[in-house]
């Protein structure tokens, strides 16, 4: 038992030094997305750590947003599909969607979710979503992407009249992950945001958790 343990500990640490040496674009292509996802050993692993984070600033996110039971509800980058969890527990009466572009992830999320057919959907956020939304979330997503300026776009585009879209990603001035490609302090996301939403939209930037968020709500006229 006792070899077996230091064999899997030995495992993971030459795993996580194979990983080290690529780049973040690389970390980030869905090839290597889905050779990691396979591993339902390395799902499980990833989804605890989603699961904390996603405990820590649910309430705020349902607060911030004013989510209602009832609202249509999509999460984009769903990953090991804690959140879609979440709100269906939350919002028993809402049309909840989970989008994420690996197509080992959703299986991963379908196996182990026990909450109904037609929730979890394979989607590249770079293309617009197949329908519009009331609420759009995307936590810890924008920062692994080359373009997230497009992925925003896309995410603005699937909102309904007076729909809001809550984005996170980390404090760049603290993070450290080699994976990411972004890395925005509470100031350049600020520009960031600034930059790429204009009207029909209401935006509130700040700190959550030390991490950086932005509330966006479509304002136009019906």
């Amino acid at each position: 038992m006792l070899v077996r343990k230091i064999f899997k500990i030995v495992r993971r640490k030459l795993t996580q030094e194979k990983y080290k040496k690529i780049s973040a674009n690389e970390h980030n292509s869905l090839e290597n997305v889905d050779n990691l996802n396979k591993d339902k050993e390395y799902w499980v692993n990833v989804r605890l750590s989603d699961k904390k984070f996603i405990e820590n600033i649910f309430d705020f996110i349902t607060h911030s947003a004013q989510i209602k039971d009832g609202d249509s509800i999509g999460d984009v980058g769903c990953g090991t599909g804690v959140l879609v969890s979440k709100f269906k527990d939350a919002f028993p009466n809402s049309t909840i969607k989970g989008y994420d572009f690996s197509g080992n992830k959703i299986q991963q999320c379908n196996k182990y979710y026990n909450i109904g057919e037609n929730v979890f959907y394979i989607h590249n956020i770079y293309s617009e979503l197949p329908q519009r939304f009331d609420i759009l979330v995307a936590t810890e997503v924008l920062e692994h992407l080359e373009y997230p300026e497009v992925a925003l776009d896309n995410l603005l585009s699937g909102l309904n009249y007076k729909g809001r879209l809550f984005i996170t990603v980390p404090n760049g001035r603290e993070d450290t992950f080699s994976g990411h490609i972004h890395f925005w302090s509470p100031e350049s996301w600020r520009l960031f945001i600034k930059k790429n939403i204009k009207n029909p939209f209401d935006v509130e930037v700040g700190n959550v958790f030390n991490n950086n968020y932005a509330l966006i709500t479509r304002v136009d006229v019906e």
